[in-house]
């Protein structure tokens, strides 16, 4: 079968001992990722063979002890456990982190019960801005403005979303402190010998999917805070709530531990339009050719529906300030004006207001403010969005 020939191909070709000596980390751990998945999805009893010779590849080739000692703990996993019990492990439990499982002999798999460490987002960065004086828009027929974006954006159908995030030692939580630094009581195991660290983020797959984040070997003396990258391919940029938690291996005994779900919320997919990569286009011009496509596919494709909140124009700003360029300098990432003059900026009392939600739709927003509210008519091609966007309001108030 594929999966088959797949294993066998990265066994024989890839993975000889110069490569894996040369290996970077990062595509090392990308290669066992794939075995993880392949463990968790497919039937091993079928590709048992080639995914043993996949993982001894690098046990005889690597010097990299993260890459080791997550390729000996996959074996260990293989070699000792059934189909079914491995199934078990590996798709995130839908316990609580407190509850008791036992999968297996404790020889093979551990359980933490309190989460040690916690996920935490930063301020997403938003694309540079570019100063407006600098952006030299090339003449587009209208016509053709469309047409030139729905190009541009093709091509980012199928990229990630990068979340920033953090991750911290929780100091109340001695037990798992000390079972990642290798101290637990019923195993004395010096630092050297503690496992790089895992952490797998589980969504619905209708969802789309969060890569594995491999963290490594961790000292939590010399680095509480360990910054890193979530990335995650979304079918939808829809709110989503994942199963968390962390794998690490002890002597090749697999230790769980369950942490806090980790959420993404509609803000965290909001991105500039993407028109710098191509043609450069004048961005008011692109809004107005967006908007009208939409209105002219209302009731299928697209959507268009009014609300009003109560919101004062300099609160509007306000609360995108962080997603705003520093005192409104040039084209800002996130609001793009029908008026792109600095000074008729500040005179007009609406906004025009364009977000790009990978992997390829949109919410666009035309917003008045009138005796302290703010009037908004939103048009988007995901009907979904509008209840989104809904919820996102209500958290203003």
């Amino acid at each position: 079968c594929a999966l088959q020939r797949t294993l066998l191909y990265l066994a024989e070709h890839v993975l000889t001992k110069e490569v894996c000596e040369v290996l970077s980390w990062s595509l090392g751990h990308q290669i066992l990722s794939l075995c993880h998945s392949y463990m968790k999805e497919f039937d091993v009893t079928e590709c048992f063979n080639e995914l043993c010779q996949v993982l001894n590849a690098f046990i005889s080739g690597s010097d990299d002890v993260d890459i080791l000692d997550r390729a000996n703990m996959y074996r260990s996993l293989l070699l000792e456990l059934s189909e079914s019990k491995l199934k078990e492990l590996l798709r995130t439990p839908k316990h609580g982190p407190k509850d008791k499982v036992e999968f297996h002999s404790s020889r093979t798999v551990k359980k933490v019960d309190v989460p040690f460490l916690r996920l935490s987002k930063q301020r997403q960065t938003m694309a540079k801005t570019v100063e407006h004086d600098h952006l030299c828009p090339q003449h587009v027929a209208k016509q053709d403005i469309l047409k030139i974006y729905t190009q541009e954006i093709s091509s980012l159908s199928k990229k990630c979303l990068t979340i920033n995030c953090t991750i911290d030692f929780i100091d109340k939580c001695e037990e798992g402190l000390q079972f990642i630094e290798g101290k637990c009581q019923c195993n004395k195991i010096n630092r050297e010998h503690s496992s790089p660290l895992a952490i797998f983020l589980e969504v619905p797959e209708s969802w789309g999917k969060i890569e594995p984040i491999m963290v490594g070997h961790v000292d939590r003396r010399q680095n509480k805070r360990t910054a890193m990258d979530i990335v995650c391919f979304p079918e939808c940029p829809y709110p989503v709530t994942a199963a968390a938690r962390a794998e690490f291996s002890i002597n090749n005994v697999l230790h769980l531990c369950s942490l806090e779900p980790f959420k993404l919320d509609l803000e965290d997919f909001f991105q500039p339009l993407p028109l710098l990569g191509g043609t450069p286009m004048n961005p008011s011009e692109v809004f107005t050719c967006l908007w009208s496509h939409l209105e002219e596919n209302c009731g299928t494709t697209a959507h268009i529906s009014v609300h009003t909140h109560p919101c004062l124009r300099e609160e509007f700003l306000r609360r995108f300030r962080s997603l705003l360029a520093e005192e409104l300098q040039g084209i800002d990432a996130l609001i793009i004006l029908a008026i792109c003059g600095k000074e008729g900026y500040k005179r007009e009392n609406s906004l025009h207001v364009a977000i790009f939600l990978p992997p390829g739709k949109h919410l666009l927003m035309k917003v008045a403010f009138k005796d302290d509210r703010a009037v908004m008519r939103l048009a988007t091609d995901d009907i979904f969005l509008l209840a989104h966007i809904n919820s996102y309001f209500k958290t203003w108030s």
